[in-house]
């Protein structure tokens, strides 16, 4: 134990100040990930146990309708998902999620409002698919900018989201109770954009997944000495240039 303390306080001391920088950096990214899941996650809480009832109190539908418009939204999403990752290619990561998340507000609101049956059905489906495209794009950036040491850390802090999930759901059944189903969808809508736009914080520090050599290079200063000169061999360049950015962050 004295051993391992001496040696931990001895890579304290020659931690450099792009290396803390860099791991400013990392937290920064992963905090503002894991928290924009989580009110994402706690808004939609609010409403969607309560899809089902409003499918067959205000649009008249079956509940083998209900059931069957259910069970197709986790299919399209899955085949959506892998649209996403292509686009995420081209337009960068963080874009992709944001755009379709507000694009899942949009559907919201389009549901609280559609004249029409078929309308609100559309409507939900693509928001099903818009709200769980984004999904891996947001782990693959903590896969990138945490190390392996912290990442069971931060992925445990998602776990929250089960609690989220019923705390949200008991105020959902309130505001439908007081103010109706519109209200319930705007409630939702609202936390899920300013969730989803507090992603656009972290926009320039995250590289797209042609890059993600690069991002490795952000975590070299804290993976210990054999880790940083392996990934130090693959671009020594870019290494500089990240901490670069870590540091002008600060």
């Amino acid at each position: 134990p004295t051993d391992d303390s001496a040696a931990a306080e001895d890579e304290e001391e020659h931690e450099t100040p792009a290396a803390r920088a860099a791991a400013r950096t990392r937290t920064r990214i992963a905090l503002t990930v894991v928290l924009s899941d989580l009110f994402i996650t706690f808004g939609a809480g609010f409403s969607i146990k309560f899809v089902p009832l409003f499918f067959i109190e205000r649009c008249g539908l079956t509940p083998i309708l209900v059931n069957a418009i259910q069970g197709s939204g986790p299919l399209a999403a899955a085949g959506t998902a892998l649209l996403a990752q292509k686009a995420s290619r081209r337009f960068g990561r963080v874009q992709v999620t944001y755009a379709t998340k507000v694009a899942g507000c949009l559907c919201l609101l389009g549901m609280a409002w559609s004249p029409s049956t078929e309308l609100v059905v559309m409507f939900y489906l693509i928001r099903v698919c818009m709200v769980n495209c984004g999904t891996g794009l947001t782990k693959s950036i903590l896969n990138d900018y945490v190390t392996k040491k912290e990442r069971a850390r931060w992925n445990s802090a998602e776990a929250v989201n089960v609690f989220g999930w019923s705390g949200s759901a008991s105020l959902g059944g309130f505001i439908i109770e007081r103010h109706g189903y519109r209200a319930m969808f705007l409630v939702t809508a609202a936390i899920q954009f300013v969730a989803a736009s507090g992603l656009l914080t972290v926009v320039h520090l995250v590289h797209d997944e042609k890059t993600t050599k690069r991002t490795k290079q952000l975590n070299a200063p804290l993976l210990g000495a054999a880790s940083a000169k392996e990934d130090s061999k693959r671009d020594d360049d870019d290494d500089e240039n990240l901490q670069g950015r870590a540091s002008n962050e600060t």
